[in-house]
């Protein structure tokens, strides 16, 4: 990780399957780092996200979010000091679309993740897939008859539902 990456401007290039290390903290103690990492998608298909850290007990550790090029949140993750063995992540089903996305990784000075390296691999596997956001008919994805789709039914916010569309 090369500072600053505080922003989609800024974020640090990240080749699919190539890891890259990095770090929560910043010169001042009470403030937040948010690092941004941008990578490319050949094709649609199911993302896989390995992110993992020291486990250094209770409490909040990172926010984990991935937007589309737009910036919008596709999907979003609330990690705790107990998550760094990255299970959780790794096993979310999401499914992006061609083209440029974006991590987000955020952490504050209070939390149990500041001052330790992190590790941070993303892959890609191509496939006919869900891409969000496919939430009303205008925005449908496109499923070709006798073909297999992959989906899940997930959003960035625990507490909305997910209505998917094809067309």
């Amino acid at each position: 990780e090369s500072e600053p990456n505080n922003s989609v401007a800024r974020a640090n290039y990240l080749p699919l399957g190539d890891t890259m290390q990095g770090s929560a903290s910043t010169k001042d103690s009470w403030q937040s780092d948010n690092d941004y990492y941008r990578f490319e998608v050949p094709s649609n298909g199911r993302l896989t996200v390995d992110f993992t850290y020291p486990n250094r007990g209770a409490g909040d550790a990172y926010y984990v979010r991935i937007l589309n090029a737009s910036g919008e949140e596709v999907y979003g993750f609330d990690l705790g000091g107990v998550d760094g063995d990255g299970k959780y992540v790794k096993n979310y089903s999401m499914f992006v679309g061609q083209g440029t996305w974006y991590i987000k990784i955020d952490a504050h000075s209070s939390w149990a993740s500041w001052g330790a390296t992190y590790n941070l691999t993303i892959t890609h596997q191509a496939g006919l897939v869900e891409t969000e956001f496919n939430n009303s008919t205008a925005k449908a994805n496109l499923l070709t008859l006798g073909k297999t789709l992959q989906g899940s039914a997930s959003t960035k916010d625990s507490w909305q539902s997910d209505n998917d569309y094809y067309r």
